[in-house]
């Protein structure tokens, strides 16, 4: 659930406030936890890591929320183990609130490959039940990967490739906001320190498609972008869906195309396969 602001019903709407808030509409979370009954919801899942120009969700405020009307709370951190910052917001909506479990992607985070995932959570019984369920389901091999690679770097280098990934960051903003503004495009505001947005006004009337420009960048070897093009729509569970991926901008305003960038990994680019 995102705050209305998010939802321009037209470019005029965008043109009054250019840089609308993609934030948690803790209101809507509330009337419609009263509406189905706490009792009938089985968890509010809350997202760290999402697509620019969506920043993450309200840990603290949806903590609170769950806390007050006993409802379990789980957080797809799969991004964010990386991020000092969304580490520190689940810290605090831990401490002011209520967190059961928060999930986060191996080689989103660690430089393993594909497939692995760590559950954690602040009560040692919530993760003992979890680890439960997986005996015989799952596979070792990606915590020897793990393992092998934290042995490798020791606390210092991990927290050297923290450091280092806040640079890149910084580094590629900038490099793209001046890439924006040579070409009359703007990099839209965003309070996220792994992904970029940037809009594509001035390629719409292009003779290329939208979607080219994708494919080029990854031709390129450009990897972990994404364009979204105005003219698409995905129908899914079987309403308009919004996902963590940064594709928001369809629902708000059909007349602004998007090119979301993200680094997803502490030291590497190359991407995981589900990207």
């Amino acid at each position: 659930l995102l705050d209305s602001e998010c939802y321009a019903e037209n470019s005029s709407q965008l043109q009054q406030n250019p840089n609308p808030t993609f934030a948690t509409d803790i209101v809507a979370f509330e009337a419609k936890i009263q509406e189905l009954g706490a009792d009938q919801i089985c968890c509010i899942l809350s997202t760290t890591s999402c697509f620019a120009p969506r920043g993450s969700d309200d840990l603290s405020t949806l903590g609170k929320l769950c806390q007050t009307y006993g409802i379990p709370h789980v957080v797809n951190n799969a991004y964010g183990m990386q991020s000092s910052y969304f580490c520190h917001q689940i810290n605090q909506a831990a401490r002011v609130g209520r967190i059961d479990a928060f999930i986060q992607s191996t080689d989103k985070n660690l430089l393993v490959p594909v497939g692995g995932a760590i559950v954690a959570g602040f009560q040692n019984d919530t993760v003992e039940t979890v680890a439960r369920l997986y005996p015989g389901r799952a596979s070792g091999s990606q915590s020897l990967d793990v393992l092998m690679t934290l042995l490798s770097l020791g606390l210092t280098g991990y927290q050297t490739l923290m450091k280092q990934r806040k640079e890149m960051h910084n580094m590629l903003l900038e490099g793209m906001t001046q890439l924006a503004s040579a070409h009359n495009e703007r990099i839209l505001p965003c309070r996220n320190p792994i992904s970029i947005a940037m809009s594509l006004h001035t390629f719409q009337t292009s003779s290329c498609r939208l979607e080219m420009i994708g494919s080029m960048l990854q031709k390129r070897g450009v990897s972990g972008c994404r364009v979204t093009s105005s003219s698409e729509a995905e129908d899914i569970l079987p309403c308009r869906h919004i996902t963590q991926k940064g594709v928001e901008l369809r629902t708000i305003d059909d007349a602004l195309p998007v090119t979301s960038f993200h680094l997803h990994r502490a030291a590497r680019f190359t991407p995981a396969n589900e990207d």
